[in-house]
């Protein structure tokens, strides 16, 4: 680009820096040759200035999709935690449900029902006799060990 830029200098510079002996000829060819230098100079401006742009535009659009891939794999990462904490807590419903399904059979049979009153409530059958006696803490339980 440099040596076109070289060559290409306007009638004054010619005569100015050429010798004295030498002149430029001025044709109809070399007013037409000067002419496509131009061209071609604008063509190669724009070309540079088109690709700088398109160069910019690429940087962009990388940077945007980038920073939407990162977004969406931190995305996916807390969905996968969320997923994996749905799994345990159904996991722990199902064994729930498998627990409160057993105590539904139980309660629907009549000697389950009767021992649970008798534990539960102290109601007692005609020919016996309930004795109470409750559960002591764990210190008072300590302590009449310790002072024995």
């Amino acid at each position: 680009m440099e040596e076109l830029n070289n060559y290409y200098y306007d009638e004054q510079d010619n005569q100015k820096n050429s010798p004295s002996n030498v002149t430029e000829l001025a044709t109809h060819y070399t007013k037409e040759q000067r002419r496509d230098f131009s061209d071609v100079q604008k063509q190669i401006i724009y070309r540079r200035r088109r690709m700088s742009v398109v160069g910019i535009l690429s940087v962009l659009m990388l940077g945007f999709l980038g920073t939407t891939i990162i977004k969406n794999l931190t995305h996916i990462s807390v969905l996968e935690k969320e997923y994996a904490s749905s799994v345990k807590e159904q996991a722990s419903l199902t064994d729930k449900q498998d627990l409160l399904s057993q105590e539904v059979e139980l309660l629907n049979d009549p000697e389950y029902l009767a021992k649970l009153a008798r534990q539960k409530l102290l109601i007692s059958a005609e020919d016996e006799t309930v004795y109470y006696i409750p559960k002591l803490d764990k210190k008072l339980q300590e302590d009449n060990k310790n002072n024995q």
